[in-house]
């Protein structure tokens, strides 16, 4: 993948162990937040939701904050049963809330 576009931006995660987001040959990690799992349906999905929503509406922050949105994203999904997308809200209140 790297070969066909070696500055894209590429998010790796690995359920309750660290994530890692890379942009080119830069790389930033974080360990998953913490929650009390319900469901893991849909958590790699949110978090590529919330690093997009991220990037769209809070293009001027490091990487590092665009990763940690993307993960407090995946955790929020976890928190409820089925594929049910979190709301804002829920991703907001575990970033206040928990620090990664």
């Amino acid at each position: 993948m790297r070969s066909w576009q070696p500055e894209a931006m590429v998010l790796y995660t690995r359920g309750a162990d660290v994530a890692s987001l890379h942009i080119g040959d830069r790389q930033w990690s974080e360990p998953a937040l913490r929650v009390n799992v319900v469901d893991t349906v849909g958590a790699g999905d949110a978090s590529i939701a919330a690093l997009l929503f991220s990037l769209m509406r809070r293009g001027e922050l490091p990487p590092h904050e665009h990763l940690r949105f993307a993960l407090a994203g995946g955790a929020a999904a976890c928190v409820t049963a089925g594929a049910t997308p979190p709301s804002l809200q829920t991703i907001e209140n575990l970033l206040a809330t928990q620090s990664l």
